[in-house]
């Protein structure tokens, strides 16, 4: 058996906590932190139980994404934003 390290972005949606794995397409969810996490690991398993060597090897490049424009409250259009990096691109 391989034992493999994997990251996971965590965001909650509504009521449900939604874990995505950075290096493979697998993603899960959880009405807690914890069994978010919990159900993202059995669906790695799951996603790697026929896969002799996991195919994730590398550490995928992060990066920031600079000048990125939203609206916080897409509802109230009197409000807007402008996300802006440290070096203020």
């Amino acid at each position: 058996m391989v034992m493999k390290r994997f990251t996971a972005a965590i965001n909650k949606e509504g009521k449900w906590y939604v874990a995505r794995c950075l290096e493979v397409e697998v993603t899960s969810q959880g009405e807690t932190l914890e069994e978010s996490l919990a159900n993202l690991k059995e669906a790695l398993e799951l996603y790697f139980e026929d896969d002799t060597e996991a195919s994730a090897t590398e550490t995928p490049i992060i990066a920031p994404i600079c000048g990125v424009q939203f609206c916080p409250a897409e509802k109230d259009k009197t409000i807007t934003a402008r996300k802006t990096c440290r070096s203020g691109c």
